[in-house]
This record gives structure tokens, C-alpha cells and sequence, in this order.
């Protein structure tokens, strides 16, 4: 116990200076299990062009399908209207299938249409509606794009086949953006057919912080009896914020990206 009003003031700055990790929070999810797209959510359908085309909720996914058209560009799709904090921790996860599709160059003339699209209407931090996109195509017709308004970001996967998971993290690519004002999924080009499931939106809430308690308890360490840390327990980003107590000499060590930190 000699060592604890010490160790209480270092713990305090160890708080300071390292986030404590959290579970991710669910803060937006649709499986489409539903057979429907206007329960779980009230999704309104987007589907206005002169050749119209199909959304349906079939085997556990939406499916946006359009055919017919010719070398008329058009898009197809469902879109809901959210509220919902970015953080540096908020992640958008998606299961995808690209079964087939037609148009100019692959992409479009302006590599901008694909069968699968995610797009995320945002707010950034001067309270400016901007966007992302994020689409799925095969045969490498693919390109990101980067204007004032609107990041693209495009991946080449195999045709007809399920890809599972597939992430981004928002603020890596809009670092300024802090509200998603809406979400939108849909297909876009002249023939296409496109699958989407599992649609989540995962992170921290900012609105609701996490707080760490202990009331008439302790926080117990491991110790290492007096011997140095081994390098291998502080050798990349995940190992950030681990601690360990030199019980013989009362040091506390804190794993940091510059490796252990010692404090005494």
C-alpha cells in the first residue's frame, strides 16, 4: 500500500493520455429479414427514371435490379432519413453481391455508376451537406473520387458472389464529418442487378460517454516481480494501454505507440 497515492496520481494521467477502449454500440442496423424494407426502417423508394426499375426484399436482402434500358443511364433505390454523431470510431459494415451489369466503360463515362452503392449523406463540422459513396463492381472498373462535396470510393469483387463485411471508417475518409443525415441504398447504370444485407453502422455514441466506476474496491495488475516487461506485450497498435506493476521497485508501466512508458 505504500505505493498507492502515487500510483492513484500516475493511473489519473494514464486516463488523460490513453482512450480506454469500449464494445462498439449498434447504432444503425437493417438485415432486411424482414421480407420488407418499410418495417425495421421506413425506407421510401427512390425509382423515378424513364426506365424504371425493381427493388424487392427477397432472401434476406434488398435487391435492386433494373433491365431493359438500353444505354439510358438511370439509378434504383431506398433511402431513409437518420440522425445519427460521427466519431473517429464510427465504422458502416455491408454485405454485398454484384450479380451483373451494363454501361458505358464499366463504370460510366465518369466511373460513377455501379450495381452496388452505399452513399451517406453527411454533415461536416462548418454544417455542410456533403457525401460519401461507396460502391461495388467487378472486373476492376473502379475509381475514387475526391470534389469539395462528394468522396468516392469504389472496389473491384468477384461477380455473383457474396462479399461479406465489408467496412469503412467514415472519418477516414470525410475526417471532418460529424452527422449522418441519411442513408442510401442503391444501383445505378443502364442493365444492372445488385444485392445488399446486413447494413450496420457501428461506433461510439458521443452522446452517451462511457464512465468507469470502482466503489469500495480496487484495480488489480498484473505484476513482474520486479523484472522489465517483455517488448513482444508492447509491439503494435492494439497492445496501446497496457499496463503492468513492477511490484519490487513500484513502477507502473503503460504500453504507448514509443513502446513501454515507465512510471514511478
Amino acid at each position: 500500500m505504500r505505493n498507492f497515492t502515487r500510483l492513484s496520481f500516475v493511473f489519473l494521467l494514464f486516463l488523460w493520455q490513453f482512450s480506454i477502449a469500449i464494445a462498439e454500440e449498434t447504432l444503425f442496423v437493417d438485415d432486411f429479414d424482414d421480407g420488407d424494407y418499410t418495417q425495421s426502417y421506413s425506407w421510401i423508394e427512390s425509382n423515378n427514371d424513364d426506365y424504371p426499375g425493381y427493388i424487392y426484399a427477397q432472401d434476406g436482402a434488398v435487391r435492386f435490379y433494373r433491365t431493359g434500358a438500353g444505354g439510358n443511364g438511370g439509378s434504383v433505390g431506398i433511402y431513409v432519413d437518420v440522425d445519427i454523431p460521427v466519431n473517429s470510431s464510427t465504422n458502416v459494415k455491408f454485405d454485398g453481391k454484384v450479380v451483373s451489369r451494363t454501361v458505358g466503360a464499366g463504370c460510366g463515362w465518369t466511373c460513377g455508376e455501379y450495381p452496388v452503392i452505399i452513399r451517406l449523406y453527411l454533415e461536416d463540422n462548418n454544417s455542410q451537406e456533403v457525401s460519401l459513396k461507396y460502391a461495388l463492381n467487378y472486373g476492376g472498373d473502379v475509381q475514387d473520387k475526391d470534389t469539395d462535396t462528394l468522396k468516392q470510393r469504389a472496389i473491384s469483387v468477384e461477380q455473383n458472389t457474396w462479399i461479406r463485411d465489408v467496412s469503412f471508417n467514415i472519418n477516414e475518409i470525410w475526417p471532418n464529418a460529424k452527422k449522418i443525415t441519411k442513408v442510401f441504398l442503391y444501383g445505378s447504370g443502364w442493365d444492372f442487378d445488385g444485392h445488399i444485407d446486413n447494413i450496420r453502422i457501428l461506433g461510439a455514441n458521443t452522446g452517451n460517454k462511457p464512465q468507469i466506476s470502482i466503489v469500495g474496491g480496487f484495480i488489480k495488475l498484473d505484476t513482474t516481480n520486479g523484472n522489465e516487461p517483455s517488448a513482444s506485450d508492447c509491439s503494435n497498435d492494439e497492445h496501446d494501454g497496457r499496463m503492468v506493476f513492477d511490484d519490487v521497485n513500484g513502477i507502473l508501466h503503460i504500453c504507448s505507440d514509443a513502446g513501454w512508458k515507465s512510471f514511478q
